[in-house]
């Protein structure tokens, strides 16, 4: 019985947490930003002010597709895939979050972009809380949709059980689809994961958190099997500048993949960077 809950939740995760067969339509030829023992992959669409958009753990660029309309009538989009995801490359046998940042500024670096503002889920937003951290000239606010302070318990059993040879047919045609089938890398990045549940540090301590003077959107939902109401209020109450938005019924998959985030939090993080909120004067802090 427990076996089954696990291979319902690793399926239910790669399916609606961040991979889908096929884009709407090709986002094209990407260029790459060279890092450290990487080179990453970007395309940048439209004009106006940029926007980097960072997308989940074994997700790929192509998952912000259905939103391009919405969030591209008045900014500059840059859309990244983290190294070893999708076009990106990893010299290395390892991840991290602080290489993760390093790779975003790479690509900024790349363009000729001082500063952004930025949208990540998941992974994506762990990279953005990252260089919040290490380089916050280069934000100018950040939106993090399914962020953690540390994998819980639950998490780290779910991500245990990430192994090709125990996902349903389904969840590893959609896996597979979307990287090229290449079979060394989606087990490199279900590796990565192993390692994910080894790592008993937190990722974020309070005093790192309490450093960050980005304005921060703190987005999650009230029944994410990987991330507690509890870490995200932990965030908000640690991050100066931050405002928290807790979806009612919602899981981890509401981010970039879902109806709920293309009718209504797109729009929410849109509001949120462009008039960059500030608490009225009947607040308390």
């Amino acid at each position: 019985m427990i076996k089954r809950f696990y291979l319902i939740t690793v399926s239910l995760f790669l399916i609606f947490g961040g991979l889908r067969t096929r884009a709407q339509y090709e986002l094209g030829i990407p260029s790459f930003a060279k890092a450290e023992d990487a080179k990453i992959a970007y395309w940048v669409i439209g004009e106006g002010e940029p926007l980097l958009l960072v997308h989940g753990f074994l997700g790929r660029a192509t998952s912000w597709v259905k939103h391009i309309p919405t969030l591209s009538k008045n900014h500059q989009l840059i859309l990244v895939e983290l190294r070893d995801h999708g076009y990106s490359t990893n010299l290395k046998d390892t991840y991290n979050n602080f290489e993760a940042a390093a790779d975003m500024v790479a690509v900024l670096d790349a363009i000729g972009i001082k500063s952004v503002d930025a949208a990540g889920f998941s992974a994506g937003a762990l990279a953005l809380l990252n260089m919040a951290v290490e380089h916050p000239e280069r934000l100018k606010s950040i939106a993090v949709i399914g962020g953690m302070t540390h994998f819980s318990d639950k998490a780290n059993k779910i991500f245990n059980n990430f192994h090709l040879d125990n996902i349903d047919r389904n969840t590893f045609i959609n896996f597979s689809n979307q990287h090229e089938g290449d079979t060394l890398k989606m087990k490199r990045l279900l590796g990565y994961l192993q390692d994910f549940s080894e790592d008993k540090k937190p990722i974020f301590t309070t005093s790192q958190l309490k450093s960050i003077n980005t304005p921060t959107l703190i987005i999650s939902g009230d029944r994410d099997a990987l991330i507690s109401v509890e870490q995200a209020m932990d965030m908000y109450r640690s991050i100066p500048n931050s405002y928290l938005m807790i979806f009612p019924n919602t899981g981890h998959s509401y981010g970039p993949y879902s109806e709920l985030g293309k009718n209504y939090l797109m729009s929410t993080i849109l509001d949120f960077i462009s008039k960059r909120w500030k608490c009225p004067a009947y607040c308390d802090n």
